[in-house]
């Protein structure tokens, strides 16, 4: 091998470490976004109206590990949801309210 096709090699190499490490730094960067508002990953659509669908795992395991597979309606597409913090309640009703009051409402209307 002369010296023009070690050169040749050792860029393309490069080249191919250069895609993985931009490929790993995107993910990464992904996993340590803030949450923000819901928003469809997708279509971008604002708080969309949502279908639960059954989750693989059962439904069981801890709550913080807990993540939401949905189905869009505004481009019937597959979300995943991931909380990252919770209100829980202890009835149905009290869940409501808790709901109503975030959104600026009166409990128990």
């Amino acid at each position: 091998m002369d010296v023009l096709e070690q050169l040749v090699s050792a860029v393309e190499r490069n080249a191919v470490a250069t895609e993985k490490m931009l490929a790993i730094a995107e993910q990464e960067q992904i996993i340590m976004q803030e949450p923000g508002p819901p928003v469809c990953p997708h279509c971008g659509k604002l708080d969309p109206v949502v279908t639960e669908l059954p989750g693989e795992a059962g439904g069981s395991g801890k709550l913080s590990d807990f993540v939401v597979r949905c189905e869009t309606h505004c481009c019937n597409r597959v979300v995943f949801a991931i909380p990252n913090g919770w209100d829980t309640a202890v009835s149905q009703e009290l869940a409501e309210d808790i709901l109503k009051i975030k959104k600026g409402g009166n409990p128990g209307e």
